[in-house]
């Protein structure tokens, strides 16, 4: 499972918040305020969700390289994305990024009072100006 975003602006790229299908209605669970287990299927509300959670991370994550580097960025709207991770990175990869040469990985954790849930974001760079 994948929310997708395109960083738009000065550091133009592809964003993706990775996580096992297990992990996204858990997460949901955790953002719904739900006893951890009431998600047995990821419905619209729940993609709603998870798609919020892709945006605010993504912009956050923009905000703060952009602060650094002096640059403006912004994300795309979210786009949740529901398969195997073989297929997500060959959706990504081979149609929006054929010549991938950096990647970056950055592994976050989402908790709240009674469970934790790893999540890994993607950026993949289109280059940055010199």
């Amino acid at each position: 499972m994948a929310v997708y975003l395109l960083a738009l602006g000065d550091m133009a790229g592809h964003i993706m918040l990775i996580l096992p299908h297990q992990s996204a209605l858990r997460l949901v669970d955790l953002l719904l305020g739900q006893p951890e287990g009431t998600t047995q299927q990821l419905t619209p509300l729940g993609q709603s969700a998870l798609g919020e959670v892709g945006n605010i991370s993504a912009a956050a994550l923009l905000n703060c390289l952009a602060a650094v580097l002096g640059l403006e960025a912004r994300p795309s709207p979210p786009e949740v994305i529901v398969d195997m991770a073989g297929a997500i990175m060959d959706i990504i990869v081979s149609n929006a990024c054929p010549d991938l040469s950096d990647l970056f990985l950055l592994e976050s954790i989402f908790s709240g009072p009674d469970r934790a849930i790893q999540v890994f974001f993607w950026v993949i760079p289109e280059g940055v100006p010199a």
